[in-house]
């Protein structure tokens, strides 16, 4: 049963990294607009830090702390 939970956290960490680049690259390519290359990878890491922060409770983030 710990393999077939452990499957889907990992499907579903798949799942929200695809999701999370795509909406990385969405501000990333405000922020190169703005600073350049430079702002292009700040933006896509600061993008994809707020998707996964806004998946976590659907990743089971707050499993560790219980």
């Amino acid at each position: 049963m710990i393999v077939f939970e452990w499957l889907i956290k990992l499907f579903l960490w798949t799942l929200v990294i695809t999701f999370g680049s795509i909406f990385g690259l969405l501000i990333g390519s405000f922020g190169e607009l703005m600073l350049g290359t430079v702002g292009y990878w700040i933006g896509f890491v600061v993008g994809l830090f707020i998707f996964i922060a806004e998946c976590s409770p659907l990743l089971g983030l707050k499993d560790i702390e219980q």
